[in-house]
């Protein structure tokens, strides 16, 4: 699992949020309107980023949709509130795109140099596609010959799926993936996030105690 990006509130972010109560003394609580606040953002945002990722079309599993979780809630050094999230190794690269030995896309992650998969079946890389292979119902994948000229490979047995899954590994490496942003969008108006986080502890602080 990775970290993705994070939210962070600082001493003069969270002014107006000390005024309903010690946010500082109900991180470390449970069960706390803070804590609950923080779980309420927490699934709001990975709706939006599932959201997102299913509106942008790219090839992607549901399992990097499914691993989009919340993590542990934390206080850095500064004192400062980190909220994070945690997701699959490569969501960053859904996100930010990933330059192709062709073509580009100025993003900051490249395939330098063509992919070796050495142990398919541990390689995440290679589950990613084979998974989203099963996803969509792919049966066949075309390919060019070492004469240039277009193939198709029916995907009947397992052998066959796993050289299909290397072909289009290959053509990936090949053509990069285009970014979708369908982290950055659900956190590019920071002072919209600032609200939306706002907003659930107010309502979460103003609850009766039972």
């Amino acid at each position: 699992m990775a970290i993705l990006p994070k939210s962070k509130f600082t001493d003069d972010e969270i002014g107006l949020l000390k005024l309903f109560g010690r946010v500082r003394e109900e991180v470390s609580m449970k069960g706390t309107a803070f804590q609950n606040a923080v779980a309420q953002f927490q699934a709001k945002k990975i709706k939006e980023m599932q959201t997102n990722l299913a509106t942008s079309k790219r090839v992607s599993s549901r399992r990097l949709s499914q691993s989009l979780v919340p993590a542990q809630l934390e206080v850095d050094d500064n004192g400062d509130i980190l909220i994070e999230w945690e997701g699959e190794k490569y969501a960053k690269f859904i996100d930010q795109g990933v330059n192709g030995l062709e073509r580009k896309f100025g993003s900051a992650y490249s395939f330098n140099r063509p992919i070796k998969v050495k142990a398919p079946e541990s390689d995440n890389f290679y589950t990613s596609i084979r998974d989203w292979m099963k996803f969509r119902g792919i049966n066949s994948v075309n390919f060019k010959d070492q004469n240039g000229h277009l193939q198709t490979k029916y995907l009947k047995t397992e052998k066959d799926r796993r050289q299909g899954a290397f072909a289009l590994i290959k053509t990936i490496q090949k053509n990069g993936i285009s970014p979708s942003h369908f982290i950055e969008d659900a956190f590019k108006n920071e002072s919209g996030v600032l609200e939306d986080f706002t907003n659930i502890l107010m309502s979460e602080w103003q609850k009766p105690i039972e």
